[in-house]
């Protein structure tokens, strides 16, 4: 995470300072997406860098889109008080159900 920005410590908290990487593909109008997968393993302290990514944003829109990959387990930890600040900066969610028995039949013999 230190190539997308620089964690400081303030009089205010803890803030992270964007890397030259992000600003330069700003200037550029190019988008950036951190894609975490296997997101339930994840500790506190990986999810709190995270949500600090998530701050990382000019008067005009976000430096970089964060998308979070995970088994359930991810849903009851964000659920959690701690992560009420990360949980309020998700816009988007979805739950991909298990594929019915007969398909994952199908999908088995034809490997």
């Amino acid at each position: 995470m230190k190539d997308l920005g620089e964690v400081q410590e303030t009089q205010r908290g803890v803030s992270l300072q964007p890397s030259p990487y992000l600003l330069n593909a700003y200037r550029k109008d190019e988008r950036v997406v951190l894609i975490v997968d296997e997101a339930h393993a994840l500790n506190p302290e990986l999810l709190e860098e995270i949500r600090l990514l998530s701050n990382l944003e000019t008067s005009k829109s976000k430096l970089i889109q964060i998308v979070l990959v995970g088994q359930p387990e991810l849903d009851r930890t964000l659920s959690q008080h701690g992560f009420r600040q990360l949980r309020q900066r998700i816009n988007m969610r979805y739950y991909l159900p298990p594929l019915p028995e007969k398909e994952t039949r199908s999908t088995s013999r034809s490997v």
